[in-house]
């Protein structure tokens, strides 16, 4: 279980950093422009720190029940973000300038790790599809070479390529 918890707390770290953002853009007030960066900043970090965890990690003793309880986080927070990729980038317009680039470099920021988050939840849902899996695992083992001699020597090929 531990293992499990080291996984999801980056995970639901960044959701909880995320809705702190979008509950400022939700705020009838106008927010403070520099809580606003900070929170983008919050978010973009734990955005960071969660795909270098995900990056490292070795996930193959992770049980079903956690790849469900990290797979809805993940998805979680990608809706999330997407929200409010779309309402901060609306409302970076309001920004004053001295601020406005740098909004703009975190909005931008987490759009791309909203995609690599989207592509790491489509791979934990992926994961729960015991059809898809079996398939999986039989493609790979039927395209591993038997014999290492069996593998060319890439030189070889090149050369092939280059006549």
């Amino acid at each position: 279980m531990p293992e499990m918890a080291s996984y999801a707390l980056p995970v639901y770290q960044a959701v909880v950093s995320g809705i702190a953002l979008k509950a400022l853009q939700d705020e009838e007030v106008q927010s403070n422009d520099c809580e606003r960066l900070r929170q983008a900043s919050e978010l973009l970090s734990k955005f960071d720190e969660l795909i270098a965890m995900f990056s490292r990690a070795n996930f193959a003793t992770v049980n079903k029940e956690d790849i469900e309880f990290i797979a809805t986080g993940l998805a979680l927070l990608v809706s999330i973000s997407d929200e409010i990729v779309r309402l901060s980038s609306e409302e970076a317009k309001e920004i004053p300038d001295r601020h406005q680039n740098e909004f703009r470099e975190k909005i931008a920021g987490i759009a791309a790790d909203t995609d690599r988050t989207r592509e790491l939840a489509e791979a934990w849902f992926m994961a729960l599809d015991e059809e898809l899996v079996s398939s999986l695992k039989k493609s790979i083992e039927e395209s591993r070479p038997i014999h290492l001699e069996d593998v060319p020597e890439w030189r070889d090929v090149l050369a092939k390529l280059q006549d």
